[in-house]
């Protein structure tokens, strides 16, 4: 009878099973060395978003759920460590940089095929179990933290409702107080005209001066307390954002009115409400200041500075004056055509013809911006006066013209040349 072998055929299937494991622990990208690499690489990964977990930010009515949280990532990252640390020994032979001798690092590649497997698995079921707490208490956190947001834009919303009806009340008060400093204006408007149309009499120009000041007075008053009203409006209170002036209140901000000076005066155009009031401020304001005998002769032009558009004069008040413009105004000079690219004023040469725009003079004493302007025509002169025309009539053409006024006594000219044909 022949005897057996010792062994069967499951140990023959073990034995392929054990060879074959071996032959796969020393194949590139998928033996031992990158399995263990990996598992390192990913046991990493998850100690730093532990590390994040701890510096999450709660409410301080959370600070239990903190510190059951923080207590969960204290286990799972104890767990990594122990595992990392038990099994250190791989580290040199099947990390990244191998130490170990060779022999050394066939042994441990064989050991990990062979008996790693079941540990690794082990390993991730006790980091699952962990995980799936934290994500527990994290959603528990951030449902709590939902409910607190809730909260705190119920409290802010009841706090600008009560900040909205403060303002509210402040800006009606403001409203009034305006109101009644527009009649005034209005009241002081009306005895300017009924001093100036008084028929056969000479208006005493002392008591016109007096009523304009009072009137200008009273628009900067109108002017200050409108630009107090937007910067209370600004102000934050109670982490509240107060709106921007509503569209009724924003069409009514001031023309800025530049000067041949520089003198920039805002005025409302409710009050002054034609070019006749316009042309009585003016000549007002240049009584005492170069520039008088311009205005009343009406040597001057404006234009809208956004735009550099030139004003009509002849067209209707409403549609010239817009509420919030800026403008600037020129005195108007006549002149023979210059020689060369020279400033008007101080004579400096420039680069530049400022020929139909503006430009500024360099001079560091000068600093007047002009522009030139050309006619091809020459201008019919005659004794005829018509009012409020943008280049009045003289009685001749005088180069140049008998005034008092000079260019250099001015921030802003128009230099007009004529070509007669």
């Amino acid at each position: 009878m022949a005897a057996g072998f010792g062994f069967s055929v499951g140990d023959f299937i073990a034995c392929t099973k054990v060879a074959k494991s071996v032959y796969l622990a020393f194949r590139e990208g998928t033996g031992a060395s990158s399995t263990y690499q990996r598992v390192v690489a990913d046991l990493n990964g998850l100690l730093c978003g532990l590390e994040e977990i701890r510096c999450l930010e709660f409410d301080e009515s959370q600070k239990h759920q903190k510190l059951a949280l923080q207590e969960a990532a204290d286990q799972c990252q104890q767990t990594i460590e122990t595992f990392l640390l038990q099994h250190a020994k791989f580290k040199a032979s099947l990390g990244k940089e191998h130490t170990a001798s060779k022999f050394k690092t066939r042994f441990h590649k064989v050991e990990w095929a062979l008996f790693m497997k079941s540990e690794v698995d082990n390993l991730r079921t006790q980091i699952l179990g962990h995980t799936t707490t934290i994500n527990t208490l994290l959603i528990t956190m951030q449902s709590s933290t939902a409910a607190l947001q809730i909260s705190n834009i119920k409290d802010y919303s009841q706090a600008t409702l009560e900040q909205s009806a403060l303002l509210m009340k402040e800006t009606q008060n403001r409203i009034g107080q305006t109101h009644n400093m527009l009649g005034t204006q209005a009241d002081t408007l009306s005895r300017i005209l009924n001093i100036l149309e008084v028929p056969n009499t000479q208006p005493n120009i002392r008591d016109v001066r007096l009523v304009m000041m009072e009137a200008f007075d009273m628009n900067m008053k109108v002017y200050r307390m409108a630009l107090d009203l937007q910067k209370s409006q600004a102000q934050p209170h109670v982490d509240y954002e107060a709106p921007a002036l509503p569209p009724q209140i924003e069409r009514q901000r001031p023309v800025e009115l530049e000067d041949a000076h520089g003198r920039v005066t805002p005025f409302h155009v409710e009050f002054i409400n034609s070019f006749e009031a316009l042309q009585a401020v003016l000549e007002a304001r240049f009584r005492n200041v170069p520039g008088w005998k311009k205005v009343k002769n009406m040597e001057y032009v404006m234009k809208e500075s956004n735009s550099k558009r030139q004003l009509n004069f002849k067209a209707p008040w409403e549609s010239v004056f817009l509420p919030g413009r800026s403008v600037t105004m020129s005195m108007v000079f006549w002149m023979p055509p210059p020689s060369g690219l020279r400033c008007p004023g101080c004579q400096l040469e420039s680069q530049e013809s400022a020929t139909g725009y503006e430009v500024q003079c360099q001079g560091p004493n000068c600093k007047l911006w002009y522009e030139r302007v050309v006619d091809l025509e020459k201008p019919a002169w005659n004794t005829s006066s018509r009012p409020f025309d943008i280049y009045p009539p003289r009685p001749e053409p005088i180069w140049p013209p008998k005034t008092e006024d000079a260019i250099h006594d001015f921030r802003r000219v128009q230099v007009r040349h004529t070509i007669a044909f």
